[in-house]
């Protein structure tokens, strides 16, 4: 996408994912588009790298400002209203070589076989003996808890690698609905990020953030402006209820305000994009 290709390099993606945001490096035939479409809309949360028309969704970054607790990350973002939208983000990966082997992984288990494309697909992209995924999916498991078994994913194991029942063994930071709460770890959660069952235990804490239960988001990022909190704006801006020609102006101002350089270009990258296609809001 090109509105982003200033912030891609000052993220250090890496060549070969640079190749595949712009479509040099094709992803195996389905329903995904390199680069990105642009009409599905997203939070300014997410930097895309590729969409699917399926749901549809998007995959990419996931990065969060002035919250040092939360590091960048890879997710798929939904916008099927199902899953507790209309928009939902979710961690599919924590680097870019376990983005990169767990998108051959998902296409091996989505064909049900190592074809001619996804081998071309994982040379490309530099994914080493994509035999051994298709030996995970075949003698183990073909969801993403079977990534568990794999090198890469030991040392930082994502949270889609978790079944529900095991959750409470992901040790990173994304929030999920049996983590440890407090007033001070809500405020490092943003609501396109997490389920119902999680929102509703945060409105019941004492002191919980405002942008969890508020009926105008729009109104409360005001007051987090007014007060200097701009850690709990960016939150708000990514949490459900907004219109797109609102977050607009609130992105703009939020940036004018902290003086970050990168948040300056996702802000310079995200107004530009035509959001409304599917959605007015998010």
């Amino acid at each position: 996408m090109k509105e982003y290709e200033r912030l891609y390099s000052t993220l250090n993606t890496p060549a070969t994912g640079l190749n595949i945001i712009r479509g040099k490096i094709k992803l195996p035939p389905y329903d995904t588009s390199q680069p990105a479409k642009k009409e599905y809309g997203f939070p300014p949360a997410f930097i895309p790298w590729w969409s699917s028309s399926s749901i549809p969704h998007y995959f990419g970054y996931w990065i969060h400002f002035l919250n040092p607790l939360r590091k960048l990350t890879f997710v798929q973002l939904s916008t099927n209203i199902g899953l507790g939208g209309p928009y939902h983000a979710f961690e599919i990966a924590r680097n870019f070589n376990q983005f990169l082997v767990g998108t051959v992984f998902a296409y091996i288990c989505v064909f049900e076989e190592l074809d001619d494309e996804v081998r071309e697909f994982a040379k490309a992209a530099g994914v080493k003996k994509p035999d051994e995924l298709l030996k995970i999916i075949m003698e183990n498991d073909s969801t993403p808890r079977g990534l568990r078994s794999h090198p890469l994913f030991k040392a930082e194991t994502p949270l889609a690698c978790f079944n529900e029942d095991e959750i409470e063994s992901y040790q990173l930071d994304f929030p999920h609905n049996k983590m440890e709460l407090n007033p001070e770890a809500a405020r490092q959660i943003c609501t396109v990020e997490i389920y119902d069952t999680l929102q509703e235990r945060i409105v019941k804490m004492k002191n919980s953030p405002e942008w969890f239960s508020t009926s105008s988001q729009k109104k409360t990022f005001e007051s987090l402006m007014k007060k200097n909190d701009h850690a709990g704006a960016w939150m708000c801006l990514n949490s459900r209820g907004w219109l797109y020609k609102e977050a607009r102006k609130a992105l703009e101002s939020l940036a004018l305000a902290v003086r970050d350089p990168v948040l300056d270009l996702l802000a310079e990258a995200w107004v530009k994009i035509p959001h409304e296609g599917y959605e007015k809001g998010y």
